[in-house]
């Protein structure tokens, strides 16, 4: 525990809690509690634009990176939204800043222009595909379409009138 004398002559020092229960009695010292300065109560949220790792012969995508000087998180965001990521800390929320996106669209682009690999389709751009892929989902769930939910539940109404 933290004390120091009353007349603040010494400065703060650190005690066993046995020690420290008795120099207080003695009413001679009291606890010290540290008050932060409006600098340390402030976020201060640090950002950056870092290339990807580089993996034998692969390298992953580039990556913003951010990290809070305060509440001590850190944390990364990738892909292709990255730029338009929400970072909530410290009670608030934050955008990317405009640098930092200009900058890693930029450092993104450059990474898919020497990429071997073509960059992936953005969603939306095959509709064919999108609806397959729509399809197979739904199969792989048991969802049934609309009209064949619908279709059944009429013939087996038909059945129910019938008895």
């Amino acid at each position: 525990m933290k004390l120091q004398d009353i007349e603040k002559k010494f400065p703060p020092f650190d005690k066993s809690a046995g020690e420290a229960a008795y120099l207080l009695s003695t009413k001679k010292f009291v606890r010290y509690v540290e008050t932060p300065t409006p600098e340390q109560l402030i976020p201060t949220l640090v950002w950056a634009v870092k290339p990807g790792p580089r993996v034998d012969d692969y390298e992953y995508p580039p990556y913003i990176h951010y990290s809070c000087g305060k509440c001590g998180m850190a944390t990364m965001s990738s892909g292709p939204n990255a730029a338009a990521q929400l970072v909530r800390h410290c009670g608030i929320v934050e955008t990317v800043p405009e640098h930092i996106a200009e900058k890693f669209r930029e450092m993104r682009g450059k990474y898919w222009e020497r990429s071997k690999k073509k960059q992936p389709p953005q969603p939306g751009s095959n509709k064919a595909v999108d609806a397959r892929l729509d399809q197979l989902v739904a199969d792989s769930l048991g969802y049934k379409p609309r009209e064949v939910l619908i279709a059944e539940l009429q013939a087996h109404a038909a059945s129910v009138k019938r008895s």
